[in-house]
């Protein structure tokens, strides 16, 4: 059962019902990792021991200069869900997209403690705690260390 839904997930996930050909290529390769989310789902379920996900994106050139709003609520569903799972999450945003990402965590059932804000100015690299030693344990090099598929 749990692979038939994830199956049907992962075919909506590859419509492009608004036509920004984000997924244009596949007419003509084929699929970007066939069935690839069922393992990346098995794998966060059973391996993860945390998960941070990024979320957020300020638009300064909109109209009105704003945060997105359709980003975040995806961002709070999948931590809640990892959440129930067992695996700890932490939001990371900017300054200008905290207020939407907090409070898309408190409409989703997250206390506002797994947002962090960090600032993604400047020529340095993003550094999350937690994550950034991943090039020191062979994991940043370029090279598979999971097992997935790549193309």
């Amino acid at each position: 059962m749990h692979s038939e839904l994830i199956n049907q997930i992962e075919a909506l996930v590859h419509r492009d019902p608004a036509r920004r050909g984000l997924i244009a290529s596949e007419a003509r390769f084929g699929p970007l990792f066939p069935k690839h989310l069922h393992q990346a789902a098995r794998k966060l379920v059973h391996q993860a021991e945390r998960a941070t996900i990024v979320t957020g994106f300020y638009i300064p050139e909109a109209e009105v200069p704003a945060a997105e709003t359709d980003g975040p609520p995806g961002a709070v569903l999948l931590a809640s869900t990892l959440e129930a799972c067992g695996v700890p999450v932490t939001l990371v945003t900017d300054r200008w997209c905290e207020h939407a990402v907090c409070e898309a965590a408190l409409a989703g059932g997250l206390a506002v403690d797994h947002v962090q804000v960090s600032d993604f100015s400047g020529s340095q690299p993003v550094t999350i705690p937690g994550i950034t030693d991943a090039a020191d344990r062979g994991l940043g090099d370029g090279k598979p260390q999971d097992g997935l598929p790549r193309r």
